[in-house]
Formats: structure tokens, C-alpha cells, sequence
């Protein structure tokens, strides 16, 4: 790449950086081949059954540049290392996005610190209130126990 046309895209940056809309526009045919094969470099190492193509990420990363405001350029090598950080989070938060749809990401997530509801009748048929089925003698008023109130019960039953 000759001295001049870094020059142009430096020159394109800062100008961008001071607010020229068209800047951007001018600036992305002068890199967008550097982008591509930056895409093409990282989209070699996903996985083979990804369906993010390589134009889809340049893509992405130049509508996520139009979002990016007060953004002090420095130079093309600065553009570009920005440029690659970009596509690692795009391709990061797609390889999230696919792992979480294919672990139930639709469905409602309960944490474990939540209320745990106990079952007001014991399983063990003609149990009585004393060992492990004291938890099902749970007063019929409380339907509902906390974490706490479980295992205060279970360390009761295990200090007998």
C-alpha cells in the first residue's frame, strides 16, 4: 500500500471523526478489501457448520461503525485493529446467541435462589413426621419454602 492512499484513508478518518457523514461512505470502498480478507481470516476458524458469511460480517461491522460517535481516530492500523475487535465480538455474541438457543434459550430461566416449592404431601406412603420425610410435614398454611427455611429443616433432621 503506497504512502499517499494511507494518507487518504488517515485523512478520511479524521474527518469522519469530526462529524462528515460522507467521510465513512468514501472511507469503506478504500478498506473494505482489507476488511474482507480480516472477515475471511477469522471466519476460517469457526466452526464449519456456522452460517455467518464473510460479507454478512464486514457488513455488520460497518453498521456498528455508524453507531460509533466521538471516536478519535488515529490512523488506517487504528481503524483496522478497531475493525478486528469488532468482528471478534460480532462472531463471540452469534457463537452466544446459537449456544443459547440451542440450550433452551427460549424458555424461562428459574434461579436456583428462588422461591423452591415443597410438595405438602410426603411420597413415602404412611410416613411420620421424623427422619428425611419431616420435610414433607411442612404446615398445609406454607405452601411455599425458601432456601433457608429447607435447609435449616435438613440440618435439623441431620443432627438428630
Amino acid at each position: 500500500m503506497d504512502i499517499d492512499h494511507s494518507r487518504d484513508i488517515t485523512g478520511l478518518l479524521h474527518a469522519w471523526a469530526k462529524g462528515d457523514a460522507r467521510a465513512l461512505d468514501s472511507l469503506m470502498p478504500l478498506v473494505y478489501d482489507d476488511l474482507h480478507r480480516a472477515a475471511h481470516s477469522y471466519m476460517a476458524r469457526e466452526a464449519p457448520d456456522n452460517t455467518l458469511q464473510t460479507t454478512a460480517l464486514v457488513n455488520e461491522v460497518y453498521l456498528r461503525l455508524l453507531g460509533a460517535d466521538a471516536v478519535d481516530w488515529q490512523n488506517r492500523a487504528h481503524f483496522l485493529a478497531v475493525c478486528a475487535t469488532v468482528m471478534r465480538r460480532i462472531l463471540i455474541d452469534f457463537a452466544r446467541s446459537r449456544r443459547s438457543l440451542k440450550r433452551g434459550g427460549t424458555a424461562t430461566h428459574v434461579p436456583l435462589d428462588d422461591v423452591i416449592l415443597v410438595s405438602q404431601t410426603p411420597r413415602v406412603p404412611n410416613a411420620s413426621p421424623s427422619g428425611a420425610s419431616a420435610i414433607f410435614a411442612i404446615p398445609k398454611s406454607s405452601t411455599f419454602a425458601t432456601p433457608r427455611v429447607v435447609m435449616k429443616m435438613l440440618d435439623g433432621l441431620m443432627s438428630r
